[in-house]
């Protein structure tokens, strides 16, 4: 049997790029799956995918290509993770909840039903995701809102003092 690889970067663009690079030399992507996880028999998880340690993937969730759904994070029934997204340790999806291509949700985040995560989008640490949230926005809080141009930046700052 010809080996299989698993991109475990953590950064979803650098990911990507890795793994479509090493997918034109002709390399194929396992699924990795931690014992301790649970994931339903009607889920899907799309290949190069890692499921942490207790990880819950709920009934007929579809896990795209490349994601990472870290440790003790659960995304219940019916839900869709796009292609290189990740889901931070200790996230919660409720049910139908859609995240985008290469959306990255802090640790902690919840999301409640129905929402949809934009692609490219941040969630900050320990948000709590009440509506829907557009594509390469960032977003922080409970409830979640958008990031104003700067305030990131301003915070960095402070943090030094």
């Amino acid at each position: 049997a010809k080996a299989q690889a698993v991109v475990a970067l953590g950064e979803n663009r650098l990911r990507m790029r890795v793994t479509n690079d090493l997918e034109a030399q002709g390399f194929s992507f396992a699924t990795a799956i931690a014992s301790s996880a649970y994931v339903s028999a009607s889920a899907q998880i799309g290949a190069g995918s890692v499921i942490m340690p207790k990880a819950v993937v709920g009934a007929a969730v579809r896990v795209g290509r490349g994601v990472i759904v870290n440790t003790s994070s659960s995304i219940d029934h019916d839900c869709v993770v796009e292609d290189f997204a990740h889901v931070a340790p200790g996230c919660h999806l409720a049910g139908n909840v859609t995240v985008q291509q290469g959306a990255m949700l802090g640790i902690g985040t919840c999301v409640i039903p129905e929402c949809t995560i934009g692609k490219w989008s941040i969630l900050g640490a320990n948000s709590t995701v009440i509506e829907d949230v557009p594509l390469e926005s960032t977003y922080v809080g409970t409830p979640a809102k958008a990031l104003k141009a700067g305030k990131l930046k301003a915070g960095k700052e402070r943090k030094g003092h």
